[in-house]
C-alpha cells in the first residue's frame, strides 16, 4: 500500500566519531555526566546511519574543549567494550 515514509529528524550532541565495519554510523555524545575526577563518563549517545544523512552542521565547535571530548570518546569506546563483552559471556552462558 504505498512506499517508504521519510521522518525527518534533527538530532544534536558532541561528535565522537564515525564507527562501524559493516554499516557506518555517526556517534554523537547526548546527555552525558563526569563520574570520577579522572574524566570516566556516563553517555547517552545517539547512533545515526551515515547514508541516512543529509546535511550535518557544526552548532559550536567550542562547545567542549578537546580534552574533554577525547575523554568523552575514551568513555565511549571504554563502555562499548564493557557491553560488549557483557555480551559474549551472556551467550556462553546461556550456551551451556
Amino acid at each position: 500500500m504505498g512506499g517508504p515514509i521519510d521522518v525527518p529528524v534533527k538530532s544534536w550532541g558532541i561528535f565522537l566519531g564515525v564507527f562501524g565495519e559493516k554499516n557506518k554510523h555517526i556517534i554523537l555524545s547526548q546527555n552525558n555526566f563526569k563520574m570520577t575526577e579522572q574524566g570516566l563518563y556516563d553517555i547517552d549517545y545517539t547512533a545515526i546511519p551515515v547514508t541516512w544523512t543529509i546535511a550535518i552542521s557544526v552548532l559550536d565547535p567550542n562547545a567542549v574543549s578537546q580534552d574533554e571530548a577525547n575523554k568523552l570518546l575514551h568513555s565511549f569506546i571504554a563502555g562499548t567494550r564493557k557491553h560488549a563483552i557483557k555480551r559474549a559471556q551472556w551467550k556462553v552462558v546461556n550456551h551451556e
